[in-house]
C-alpha cells in the first residue's frame, strides 16, 4: 500500500496565536458571557436567513477572529490589525458588549423574533430620560416665576453656542475655568459674557438664573432608547418594573439602562442604521432593472475610481463622509488606500481636531511634514500613521512593544489613561518604566514615551469601529 500523506502543515504562527489567545479568553469567560455570544449569533443568523442586511460590525466586537468565523462581523481582523484584547480579556469584569446594526426597515422584526424566541415576557426595551438643559431651564424658570417671555427669551438666547456638539451649563457660563479647565470650558465662560453682563443689568435676570440653576440637569420626560434591549431569564417584571403605553405599544423597563445593567440583566444594543438600508435598497434596484444584484460585500477595497472619488470630496450621502468639514479633510488628505478611510473615521472627533491631529497626519501622508518616531522601535506599531498615535489599539501596542506589557496589562493601562485617577496613573506609570528598564531602555525614556502616549490616549479612537464603519462607508 502506499505510504500515508503526510500531516499537513501547521497554521501559520501569525493566525495560531491571536486565534489560540482568544479561544482560551471566551473558555475562561463566565457562563453569562457564552449565553450573550451565542444569543448574538442566533439574532445574526435569523438576519441573514430573512435577507436583512447586517453591519460588517460595531465597537471593538469587531477585533474578535471568533465572531468573524461565526460571520457575527464582517472585516477579517487580522488583515487590519485589530486587537481582540481591546474586546475581552482576563482582567475584564464586565460583560462583553457587541452591538448589532441592522437594515433600520426591519429592526423591528428583530425585535420580535427576539421576544417570540425568547419568550415575551422576557423581552423589553429600555427606558431613556431627556434632562433640562441650560436655555430651557432658563425660559421654563422665567414662565414659572411670570416673567414676560421676552425675559426667558433673551436670557436664553445668550447663552453660547454648542462647541463639537457640547452644549454649555449654566455653571460653565457664571464660573471662572480654573487654570487646569478644559479648553471647553474656557471657551463656553469666554463666549458667556453677555449672559454675565445681563445677569448684573436685567431687572430679575438673578432670580431667573438662580432659579434655572436649580432644573438644569432634571428629568424632564421618558422616551424609549434608540438602541437598547434586554433580555431576561425570567420574566422582566420579577426584576424591573415595565410600562407599555397602549395596547400595541413597545413594552419597556422603567429602569434606564445604567440600573438595567445593575441589577445583572442582559442588554443588547439592535440599531436600525439608514445607510445599511440605503445599500439594500439600492441593490434592489439595480436588480429590478438590470437583472443581476452586485456582491456588494465581495468588492474590492483597492478599486482607485471610488479613492479618485472621495479625493474630490464627492462624497454626499456617504456614510460617515458627507459633511463639509470631513468633505473638506478628504480633499486634503488625498485617500488612496483603505487605512486613510480607517483613520478618517478616527480623527474626525472633538479630541484630535481640536488637537489638530487631522491636519498633521495630512501633511505627513503628502509629504508635507516629515514622519517621526518617539523611538525607532515604535515604528512597526506607529507607521501606518505616520507616526501618530491615532488609535486606542496603539497605545495597547506600544506598552506591549517597549514596556512588556501583556495586551491584557496593556488595555489595563489604556482604560486608566481614559480615566485619569492620580494614584492609578501613578502606579502605572511606575509600572511602565520598570518594564522600559526591563526591556533595556533607560529610565527617561520610559517616563517620557509614557507622557507622550498619556497624551494621545485621551484622543486615540478604537481602530476596530473605525474599520468597520470604513467598510460600510465604501
Amino acid at each position: 500500500p502506499p505510504p500515508p500523506p503526510p500531516p499537513p502543515p501547521p497554521p501559520p504562527p501569525f493566525f495560531t496565536d491571536p486565534a489560540t489567545t482568544e479561544l482560551s479568553t471566551r473558555q475562561s469567560s463566565s457562563a453569562a458571557s457564552d449565553v450573550y455570544k451565542r444569543q448574538v449569533w442566533d439574532l445574526i443568523a435569523y438576519a441573514h436567513r430573512k435577507g436583512i442586511r447586517t453591519g460588517p460590525g460595531r465597537g471593538s466586537a469587531a477585533g474578535s477572529i471568533v465572531a468573524y468565523c461565526l460571520k457575527i462581523t464582517d472585516l477579517d481582523p487580522l488583515e487590519y490589525g485589530l486587537i481582540f484584547e481591546r474586546f475581552l480579556n482576563p482582567g475584564r469584569k464586565e460583560m462583553p458588549d457587541i452591538d448589532m446594526d441592522f437594515d433600520e426597515r426591519y429592526r423591528a422584526d428583530v425585535i420580535k423574533y427576539s421576544a417570540e424566541t425568547y419568550g415575551s415576557d422576557h423581552v423589553a426595551q429600555i427606558i431613556t430620560f431627556s434632562t433640562i438643559k441650560g436655555k430651557q431651564a432658563i425660559r421654563d424658570a422665567a414662565r414659572v416665576l411670570d416673567y414676560p417671555y421676552s425675559a426667558g427669551d433673551q436670557l436664553a438666547k445668550a447663552m453660547p453656542p454648542a462647541i463639537l456638539g457640547k452644549d454649555a451649563t449654566i455653571d460653565q457660563c457664571l464660573t471662572p475655568p480654573g487654570p487646569d479647565a478644559p479648553a471647553t470650558d474656557r471657551d463656553h465662560f469666554a463666549a458667556a459674557s453677555g449672559l454675565r453682563e445681563l445677569l448684573e443689568t436685567m431687572d430679575g435676570a438673578q432670580e431667573i438664573i438662580s432659579t434655572a440653576r436649580g432644573l438644569e440637569g432634571l428629568r424632564r420626560q421618558d422616551s424609549i432608547h434608540a438602541a437598547a434591549v434586554v433580555i431576561s431569564p425570567e420574566p422582566l417584571t420579577n426584576i424591573v418594573p415595565t410600562q407599555q403605553k397602549g395596547e400595541d405599544a413597545e413594552v419597556v423597563t422603567q429602569y434606564e439602562m445604567h440600573g438595567v445593567e445593575a441589577l445583572g440583566l442582559l442588554k443588547m444594543d439592535f440599531l436600525g442604521l439608514r445607510n445599511l438600508a440605503t445599500i439594500e435598497r439600492a441593490l434592489e434596484l439595480i436588480e429590478r432593472n438590470t437583472g443581476e444584484r452586485p456582491d456588494i460585500d465581495g468588492v474590492d477595497l483597492t478599486d482607485d475610481d471610488v479613492y479618485a472619488m472621495l479625493r474630490k470630496g464627492d462624497s454626499i450621502g456617504v456614510f460617515q463622509f458627507e459633511g463639509g468639514p470631513m468633505r473638506a479633510l478628504m480633499r486634503n488628505l488625498g485617500p488612496d488606500r483603505f487605512e486613510h478611510l480607517i483613520a478618517l473615521n478616527a480623527l474626525y472627533r472633538p479630541g484630535p481636531l481640536g488637537a489638530g491631529m487631522h491636519l498633521e497626519y495630512a501633511d505627513r501622508k503628502n509629504g508635507k511634514a516629515q514622519v517621526d518616531y518617539p523611538h525607532p522601535d515604535l515604528e512597526p506599531v506607529l507607521a501606518d500613521t505616520y507616526g501618530i498615535m491615532v488609535y486606542q489599539e496603539q497605545v495597547m501596542q506600544t506598552a506591549e512593544h517597549i514596556a512588556g506589557f501583556s495586551l491584557p496589562d496593556a488595555d489595563s493601562l489604556r482604560m486608566a489613561m481614559g480615566k485619569k485617577i492620580p494614584a492609578v496613573m501613578k502606579e502605572q506609570q511606575e509600572k511602565f518604566v520598570a518594564g522600559c528598564i526591563a526591556n533595556g531602555y533607560d529610565e527617561q525614556l520610559g517616563k517620557d514615551l509614557f507622557g507622550f502616549i498619556e497624551h494621545f490616549a485621551g484622543y486615540g479612537f478604537n481602530k476596530s469601529h473605525s474599520a468597520a464603519y470604513a467598510l460600510v462607508a465604501y
